[in-house]
């Protein structure tokens, strides 16, 4: 009997650390955060203006979504937002084109 040895995506997609080309790219990330008023939205903006790499960001309390710009990493930044309020989804990111 012969075997086949099939591929799972993500082991194809996922075959290692970002590239370097990756990771100097500009890019867009979008939170969906949980936020209820000006003070959580402030606590937020001064926790991602600290944030390396983030060249801007807007904190929009009524959608409740955060935006952030610059050369960061889409997972690290919602870890990093995570320690500061309880509930954070990525929503979307990527990467403008110039």
């Amino acid at each position: 009997m012969m075997k086949h040895n099939l591929m799972r995506l993500k082991d194809a997609i996922n075959v290692g650390p970002p590239t370097l080309a990756f990771q100097l790219k500009p890019k867009i990330v979008v939170l969906r955060v949980s936020i209820h008023c000006n003070g959580c939205a402030r606590k937020v903006e001064k926790h991602i203006s600290k944030m390396e790499g983030v060249d801007m960001y807007q904190v929009d309390l009524e959608t409740k979504k955060v935006v952030v710009i610059g050369d960061i990493i889409p997972f690290q930044v919602l870890e990093s937002v995570s320690k500061v309020v309880k509930n954070v989804e990525l929503s979307s990111w990527n990467t403008p084109e110039c």
